[in-house]
């Protein structure tokens, strides 16, 4: 499980530094510099998820992974991040009853 620890921190850190670069290039879309490390961050990224998947298939763990908002999108309201976290529970439920 250490494997794993480490590879999602290694995401999260990830995630961290391209949500930084996006708000900067709000601020210069055009910067090379910029739309060079989303794309090296991007490619690191997705090889971290296959690590992370590899790993928790060699432990036997299943992994879920799932987003509440389609990529690409802007800003969302409270409302709809309410509804979908609702939305969401209820799903958990019903399938957790079902089991």
């Amino acid at each position: 499980m250490n494997d794993l620890a480490e590879i999602r921190e290694k995401i999260e850190l990830t995630n961290e530094a391209m949500g930084k670069i996006n708000q900067m290039l709000r601020d210069d879309p055009d910067s090379a510099g910029l739309i060079s490390n989303m794309n090296s961050l991007r490619i690191n990224h997705a090889k971290l998820e296959k690590e992370f998947e590899h790993a928790a298939k060699r432990l036997g763990v299943e992994v879920c992974s799932y987003r509440l908002f389609p990529e690409g999108t802007e800003r969302q309201s409270i409302v709809a991040i309410g509804n979908a976290l609702i939305n969401f529970q209820e799903l958990f439920s019903s399938v957790y009853q079902a089991v």
